[in-house]
């Protein structure tokens, strides 16, 4: 990402939840709190046509959904990798390029990057991590759910001991290992 720095601001504002709904005399009794708010804005450094450095800033709401879910992740993917910490995240792939997502997996198996042996447990819809090039069966997992009583089922790829050549995403996406939903075939859901 082009992100060069960041400014990080927060301010604490005292509130009085609830306060407002009494008559001035007993809001004094209502035990106050504080809101923490935090604003950060990227500086992104660019070169111009006439081959000049200029600086801008941004809101972080202002960036890419992708960027604002790597920038708030990077700090905990630092920290498990510094710490050799085990980290859980959900729909891990959201708004990341397939590339990006297949890195980032890789240094969990880079011994030169993860010294600690921190681990990486997530969830993900996008199909571009099957493959014997990128995961071992026994880390591939899929979650069926029963359509009728949204009872879900957990198994490992492992279990069905695909051969070492097989494409699995082809696999997968054919129906061969489950896990995969029922769409129909162009019908109207309405």
């Amino acid at each position: 990402i082009s992100i060069s720095d960041y400014i990080f601001s927060s301010k604490e504002t005292p509130i009085q939840k609830g306060a407002d709904k009494f008559p001035e005399g007993p809001q004094g009794m209502v035990p106050r709190q504080i809101l923490k708010e935090f604003t950060i804005e990227t500086r992104h450094r660019v070169i111009c046509e006439d081959n000049k450095t200029e600086e801008f800033t941004l809101d972080l709401h202002d960036e890419s959904k992708g960027t604002q879910n790597l920038f708030m992740l990077s700090p905990v993917l630092y920290e498990a990798f510094k710490q050799g910490k085990v980290i859980c995240v959900d729909e891990f792939d959201a708004s990341l390029h397939p590339l990006l997502v297949t890195y980032l997996v890789g240094l969990f198996n880079n011994p030169r990057i993860n010294t600690g042996n921190a681990q990486l447990i997530i969830s993900v819809h996008s199909t571009i991590l099957l493959s014997h090039r990128i995961s071992r069966d026994d880390e591939i997992y899929f979650v069926e759910k029963e359509r009728d009583t949204g009872a879900s089922e957990v198994y490992s790829l492992d279990e069905f001991s695909p051969r070492k050549q097989l494409n699995v995403r082809k696999a997968y996406l054919l129906g061969r290992f489950g896990a995969v939903p029922e769409i129909g075939d162009g019908e109207i859901l309405w």
